[in-house]
C-alpha cells in the first residue's frame, strides 16, 4: 500500500495525519477570491480575461470545486494581492511543517 503525498500531511506535533490537501488549497484559494472580487460584476470574465484563463475555470476556482493549477496560481498572485500574501502563509505553515522533522 502506498501514501499519496499530496494526500498527507504532518501535524505540528509530528504526527502523521490524513488531509485533503487539494481540497484545502482550493477553499483557500476559493475564499481569497471571492472576498477579493466579491464587489466586481463580471468578476469570473474579467478575471479570466486578465489572466488569459477560461471564465468557467475561475468559476471553478472561485466556488472551490478544484485548486487552480500552479501557473495559474502565480497569475492570480500576480492580479490579486491578497492571494499573494495568502500564498506567502501557505508556505509558512508548510515550512514549520517540514522543520518539525
Amino acid at each position: 500500500m502506498s501514501i499519496s503525498l499530496s494526500k498527507t500531511a504532518i501535524d505540528l506535533r509530528g504526527t502523521f495525519r490524513a488531509v485533503d490537501v487539494e481540497e484545502d488549497l482550493a477553499a483557500r484559494v476559493s475564499r481569497v477570491l471571492r472576498t477579493a472580487f466579491a464587489d466586481q460584476r463580471h468578476a469570473t470574465k474579467r478575471l479570466g480575461a486578465q489572466i488569459g484563463r477560461d471564465p468557467r475555470s475561475v468559476k471553478a476556482w472561485l466556488q472551490g470545486e478544484c485548486p487552480p493549477s500552479l501557473d495559474a496560481v502565480l497569475d492570480l498572485a500576480a492580479h490579486c494581492h491578497a492571494l499573494q500574501h495568502e500564498i506567502n502563509i501557505i508556505i509558512e505553515e508548510r515550512r514549520r511543517r517540514c522543520s518539525v522533522l
